[in-house]
């Protein structure tokens, strides 16, 4: 067995050897990897540049499309408001004609219209019956089934056919 004893002294090294000796061994690998991140930074700036410029083509490509459309949004928007006009002009059609059938099956055969006047949701009728109690019955079975929420009989005269009277049902409900 042998051993090597080194009785001197180590040199000390100084400020500027040391450096070098930095310098030549641990200085590139700082280097290296330095220039290994700058690449990595402009690869990285690279590609986000270039998804900027496809998201900025795309929201162009989007704008084009949207005035390119927009003739035929207003043409939709159009079309759903006649389609919204006309529904509501069928709802109220459909709500006269359920007051009208109500009230033609409701309508005795004693009495006998004279005038027939439809205004906004109301029907106004002029007519006349034989006798008053017709007359009574079917007021009282109008106010009874209640399908029209304001039922007004505004005159009611005799005359020499008989009873004359006016009558006014307004705000009919199914």
């Amino acid at each position: 067995m042998r051993y090597k004893i080194n009785l001197l002294n180590k040199k000390k090294e100084s400020a500027v050897e040391r450096i070098i000796y930095f310098a030549l061994n641990y200085l590139r690998y700082v280097l290296v990897f330095t220039q290994i991140l700058v690449i990595w930074v402009f690869f990285y700036r690279l590609k986000t540049d270039q998804e900027i410029i496809d998201l900025q083509e795309k929201v162009t490509e989007k704008n084009e499309i949207i005035q390119a459309m927009e003739p035929l949004f207003k043409e939709a928007r159009a079309v759903d408001l006649k389609i919204n006009e006309s529904s509501s002009i069928i709802k109220q059609q459909n709500q006269w004609q359920n007051a009208f059938s109500y009230f033609l099956s409701t309508f005795p055969d004693k009495i006998y219209l004279s005038k027939l006047e439809l205004k906004d949701s109301s029907i106004i009728m002029d007519g006349r019956g034989e006798n008053a109690d017709i007359i009574k019955k079917y007021y009282l079975n109008l106010k009874k089934e209640s399908k029209f929420k304001n039922i007004n009989l505004k005159t009611i005269k005799k005359s020499d056919l008989g009873f004359e009277f006016t009558l006014e049902l307004s705000q009919f409900s199914s």
